[in-house]
């Protein structure tokens, strides 16, 4: 991967890791990618803090990542 990141949105804390061997392909949407995962984990981590990991892990699984990738796109215009 070009990006990940890591989050605790309880305690308003996140990290973003850049591959350094895919650096140059870093661009805005990749910056934006990540910080809707970011954002989202807060959604994620209130179905689990709420017991519904089922539903937790069915938005991770399938959603969480097509809603991220198709919204990075929309917002930068790619």
């Amino acid at each position: 991967p070009v990006a990940f990141s890591d989050s605790n949105a309880r305690y308003l804390e996140a990290t973003i890791y850049f591959n350094i061997d895919n650096l140059k392909l870093v661009n805005d949407e990749t910056i934006v990618h990540e910080i809707l995962h970011i954002k989202l984990n807060e959604l994620t981590g209130y179905l689990y803090a709420n017991e519904e990991k089922q539903k937790a892990d069915q938005w991770k699984g399938y959603f969480e990542e097509r809603f991220v990738s198709q919204m990075s796109k929309i917002i930068t215009g790619l």
